[in-house]
């Protein structure tokens, strides 16, 4: 642990290819987990279950552990693949049923979260190429903010900012 207390005590993991049952893309792309050893045994993959994939990634492939996600992260290659508009500011949902199975599923992964933890509300991140949407979940809904394209400095900075605070917030706060 660092001076601040903060800074190392927890890590982003790829859970996308580790499947929790038969369901499909049922867990999100990244997950924010403690490095604590309560939280690790119950995320961490053996050699085994990590075979068959590029060295590089295996140290960052996890098992998808609800109870133990602080935040996820879901992305999409293009925006047409995704919940949300990004490029056009007079809309905001996508209403046909890719969009509404986009966020039927990043739905699940906040009621998950919800379900095993003693919580009041769940930070995510949605991206779709080099955008990328902040969201709140609580048990009311979801508030999402405007889309900020990561390709524009002052959006780059805002983003960057909120999400540096973000992961250096105690457990309490």
């Amino acid at each position: 642990m660092s001076a601040a207390g903060k800074t190392n005590d927890h890590w982003f993991k790829d859970v996308a290819d580790w499947r929790e049952g038969p369901y499909v893309d049922m867990r999100p792309d990244l997950v924010l987990y403690s490095r604590k050893a309560r939280a690790r045994s119950a995320y961490t993959l053996t050699k085994e279950q990590k075979s068959g994939h590029p060295d590089a990634r295996q140290t960052h492939m996890a098992k998808c552990a609800w109870p133990w996600m602080k935040t996820f992260v879901e992305c999409k290659e293009k925006e047409k693949d995704s919940a949300f508009y990004f490029s056009d500011k007079k809309k905001f949902l996508r209403d046909d049923s890719g969009g509404r199975l986009c966020r039927a599923q990043i739905a699940k992964y906040a009621a998950e979260i919800q379900v095993r933890q003693h919580r009041t509300h769940v930070w995510s991140f949605y991206f779709a190429g080099p955008h990328v949407r902040v969201q709140r979940w609580d048990r009311a809904g979801c508030m999402v903010s405007q889309a900020l394209d990561l390709r524009d400095t002052k959006d780059a900075t805002e983003f960057i900012n909120f999400f540096y605070r973000f992961v250096r917030l105690t457990p309490e706060q």
